[in-house]
C-alpha cells in the first residue's frame, strides 16, 4: 500500500515497514482512501513489532464510492522496533484502488 517514498534520509523505511533507528517517542500519521465495490467496514491499524497497537478512524461504506480512513498516534519505540500500517476490512469486496494514501512519521524525542 505504501510503495513510493518521498524522502527517507536514513533508509529506515522498506517494504511498507519503518524500523526505528533510536529509542524514543515517535509520531505517525496514515491515510488511505479506497474505492469500494460493495458495502464494507474499513479501518487503519498501526502494528508495532507485528502486533496491533493503535486503531484509527473507521469507515462504514454502505455504497460503492470513495471512503477514507485516518490514523494519528504517538508511540514509544526501542531501537530496531518496527511499525507498519494495515488497512483492515470486512463485509464486502474491499478496495479496488487507492488514492490519497500516505504513511509518515518522525521522532519527537529520544528516551
Amino acid at each position: 500500500m505504501f510503495d513510493t517514498k518521498l524522502y527517507d534520509t536514513n533508509n529506515n523505511f522498506a517494504s511498507g515497514t519503518y524500523t526505528a533507528p533510536v529509542a524514543g517517542f515517535y509520531h505517525f500519521d496514515a491515510n488511505a482512501v479506497a474505492s469500494v465495490t460493495t458495502a464494507n467496514f474499513q479501518i487503519l491499524v498501526l502494528y508495532k513489532n507485528g502486533s496491533g497497537f493503535h486503531g484509527g478512524s473507521r469507515t462504514v461504506a454502505n455504497t460503492t464510492n470513495l471512503h477514507g480512513q485516518h490514523l494519528s498516534c504517538l508511540v514509544q519505540l526501542a531501537a530496531n522496533d518496527t511499525v507498519d500500517i494495515r488497512s483492515l476490512g470486512t463485509g464486502g469486496a474491499g478496495s479496488t484502488g487507492q488514492i490519497n494514501t500516505y504513511f509518515n512519521g518522525f521522532l519527537v524525542s529520544r528516551t
